[in-house]
């Protein structure tokens, strides 16, 4: 599917600002694509998308190819703000890169990802998902000594260093 759109077709329908990350059409192509208007709209996910040739299409891939002639395997929003398409804000990442980088899950109820209260033990449960694998990072008196653990591991294991923030409206 992506091949069908070209770093130069790309080109000569969008213009891109990376400082304000606005994706804008060049050319009228129906009533929904406007010359000069900000394209495309917003997927029920947070993220923008524009229509190209039939084909509905992330904005922020479409971006990556204007910029790099060449479609990514994935985006990550460094500040996991989905519709924030400044330059500086993407970046191409694996999945597992794009994984090191999330938001912290509606469901968490320490504050920290990674680290929850085991009630059948009472204490403090720290674990992370590295190398396919769960691995429990041991069980603490104190939520603090737990919190520094699940952090040593982040570390060690290359998470980004936003992995686990909350952003306002982006929380899984």
């Amino acid at each position: 599917m992506n091949d069908i759109l070209s770093a130069a077709k790309a080109r000569e329908l969008f213009s891109y600002n990376p400082l304000t990350g606005e994706l804008r059409n060049r050319v009228t192509r129906n009533h929904n694509a406007i010359a000069g208007e900000i394209a495309g709209g917003y997927s029920q996910a947070g993220y923008r998308h524009v229509r190209v040739f039939g084909s509905l299409r992330k904005v922020h891939r479409v971006i990556f190819l204007i910029m790099t002639g060449r479609w990514p395997d994935e985006i990550d929003h460094i500040n996991h703000i989905r519709d924030d398409n400044r330059w500086v804000n993407l970046r191409e990442a694996s999945h597992r890169g794009n994984s090191r980088n999330q938001s912290m899950h509606k469901t968490n109820t320490s504050g920290v990802c990674g680290v929850c209260w085991a009630k059948e033990r009472q204490k403090w449960l720290a674990c992370i998902w590295a190398n396919n694998k769960n691995l429990n990072l041991g069980r603490y008196n104190d939520k603090e000594d737990a919190i520094a653990a699940r952090a040593a591991a982040e570390i060690k294991y290359g998470f980004h260093e936003n992995h686990g923030l909350q952003t306002e409206g982006d929380i899984l």
